[in-house]
């Protein structure tokens, strides 16, 4: 075959090519559906099916029931828990000078201060779920909402605002 013959078998082919490609295209835009008419997957419709026999259901814990501070009963466990899950950190009295507490860097905060005492019972609970110091490591995961029960913090909170100054 001669160069010329050959160059020209090669226009012929990429031309080719080009328009194929061009129908192909033109195709598929043209007989596609749009998303206007496409199904549509209606989830709101649709009903839940039945779990399966000898499913167990998991169930939310308990809301914290913060007791009514005219009620003194509460006070008793809520030093009970005081002893189990704040006072190795916050000692005795709720000063940040607990056995735990005074090797931490910076120690535990004043539970009796003015500024924890003014905080509201959600801002508390959330203190105790999240705050410094209640994870494994520096920066880790919070672990004490694992801990405390949902039952134990409303009389926890209860008793730790009769650590006034």
């Amino acid at each position: 075959m001669n160069t010329r013959r050959l160059r020209r078998l090669i226009h012929v082919a990429i031309a080719a090519g080009t328009l194929g490609l061009g129908a192909v295209a033109i195709g598929l835009f043209t007989h596609v559906p749009e998303m206007k008419t496409q199904p549509k997957l209606q989830t709101h419709a649709a009903r839940m099916p039945l779990p399966p026999a000898g499913a167990v259901t998991v169930e939310r814990p308990a809301p914290v029931r913060f007791p009514d501070p005219a009620d003194t009963r509460p006070l008793a466990s809520g030093q009970v828990y005081y002893g189990y899950y704040c006072l190795p950190c916050h000692g005795q009295t709720g000063d940040g000078r607990g056995p735990v507490g005074e090797s931490y860097h910076p120690v535990p905060r004043d539970l009796r201060s003015a500024a924890i005492q003014a905080r509201t019972n959600k801002q508390l609970l959330r203190a105790i779920a999240e705050g410094t110091g209640h994870q494994l490591e520096n920066d880790g995961p919070r672990i004490l909402h694992l801990t405390v029960p949902p039952q134990h913090a409303g009389p926890l909170i209860a008793y730790v605002r009769t650590l006034k100054k």
